[in-house]
């Protein structure tokens, strides 16, 4: 019991003194200081655009995106392993792709093909086959191609089912023993959603299921070896997969304010924060002694007729640490100060959106950090086709600050 006594009197004196009036900064009761919320108007934002990055790969993404969406075509790279020793005859091959949005114009081929290098499904985009070697030609990556028109779709899934009496079985022969006889020789299938242009190819999509979903695509053939007697089933994930963007990429400041996973668009936001709009800072020092309790980049979505809404977005702010960087601004330009991200599931017209960027702001009024604006990205970049934009007037900040207490 007097342990528990001496306890609370030591709380009671650390409360105390963390409330002593000589020595607060950020308004408790007592201390005679109190917060202030200012707000910094759009007349105070100097520039504000997006910008475009190549996309890279998503970790761990659980889809795998085929077709075309905005003018932006995806590729799907796939590779299977633990193939059989040997296949003499092989009498039907399956394959199959569980899907999560089929927005796909009938009627649809289907373009696959051997790619032509080793890639890594972590690292593979229009440009880089791994994270040492980029595609020899990033406009052919495969050969040998061979085109299948018939599919169908059962209970949520793209399915091939290749019989002995169609010649697509004799490709599918062919490049499995090609595999076989090396596995150097195994860099795995290119598939390609050839483009009916007679609809509008704006969108004409897929969005697979990987192998890193709970359900998975799979391969499945019906085989005999030399030695064989009775038929043998294989039957198998993809080991590696990935998904690729014919991307063209811009390297201009895009008018507008818009979010975009594929290609990853960012936004850039320069503004200034006037000493005279923080009521009673009356000196520079004043200024750079402040603290920021909370401040918020507000903005408001704009009405678009591309958002797709299946997803959540997740956003995040980078302070920029260099003046004027070339675009698309590198990770070697800006840097995270700040520890949250703001998450939004609805994107319905003129919805509100705030972006912490507390730490970010300190930084700069206490003269830490210079002053080159801020940008704030999506954290789902290359993971699907998600888009947001922005409206580009009634940008703000919204500031909550303690003025210093200079008694000391």
């Amino acid at each position: 019991m007097k342990q528990c006594i001496i306890l609370i009197i030591g709380t009671l004196f650390l409360l105390t003194s963390c409330i002593d009036s000589s020595k607060n900064t950020v308004g408790f009761v007592g201390s005679g200081i109190t917060p202030t919320m200012i707000t910094i108007p759009d007349s105070c934002f100097t520039n504000q655009y997006s910008f475009q990055d190549t996309t890279e790969n998503y970790a761990n993404n659980t889809s795998l995106f085929l077709g075309t969406n905005n003018s932006k075509e995806a590729k799907v790279l796939l590779k299977f392993t633990n193939l059989p020793d040997s296949i003499v005859t092989l009498t039907h091959l399956r394959l199959s792709f569980p899907f999560t949005k089929n927005s796909l114009l009938n009627p649809n081929e289907f373009n696959f093909s051997e790619i032509l290098q080793n890639w890594d499904e972590n690292k593979a985009n229009k440009f880089k086959a791994t994270s040492d070697e980029n595609w020899d030609n990033p406009d052919e990556i495969s050969a040998n191609p061979f085109i299948l028109t018939d599919y169908t779709i059962e209970n949520d899934s793209l399915v091939f089912d290749i019989n002995s009496d169609n010649e697509a079985i004799n490709n599918f022969k062919e490049l499995l023993n090609t595999w076989i006889s090396a596995d150097s020789l195994n860099n795995g299938l290119l598939m390609v959603l050839q483009q009916d242009y007679y609809h509008d190819p704006e969108t004409n999509y897929l969005e697979l299921n990987s192998s890193e979903n709970l359900v998975q695509p799979h391969l499945s053939f019906t085989y005999r070896t030399e030695t064989d007697t009775v038929d043998v089933t294989y039957f198998r994930p993809p080991a590696y997969d990935t998904f690729i963007i014919n991307e063209q990429i811009s390297t201009d400041e895009i008018q507008g304010l818009t979010i975009s996973n594929i290609s990853p668009t960012r936004m850039f936001f320069k503004f200034n924060l006037p000493q005279n709009l923080f009521p009673g800072i009356n000196s520079n020092s004043e200024y750079q002694k402040l603290t920021v309790n909370k401040a918020e980049l507000v903005l408001h979505t704009e009405l678009s007729d591309k958002y797709l809404t299946d997803h959540a977005f997740s956003f995040y702010p980078y302070l920029v640490t260099s003046e004027n960087p070339d675009l698309p601004i590198s990770s070697e330009n800006y840097i995270s100060l700040s520890g949250s991200t703001v998450t939004t599931d609805s994107l319905e017209y003129d919805k509100e959106l705030r972006i912490n960027i507390t730490p970010i702001v300190q930084a700069i009024t206490s003269g830490d950090k210079d002053n080159y604006g801020i940008i704030v990205k999506s954290l789902k970049e290359g993971k699907n086709f998600d888009n947001i934009d922005f409206q580009t007037d009634d940008l703000k900040l919204d500031i909550i600050f303690t003025q210093p207490n200079l008694d000391d």
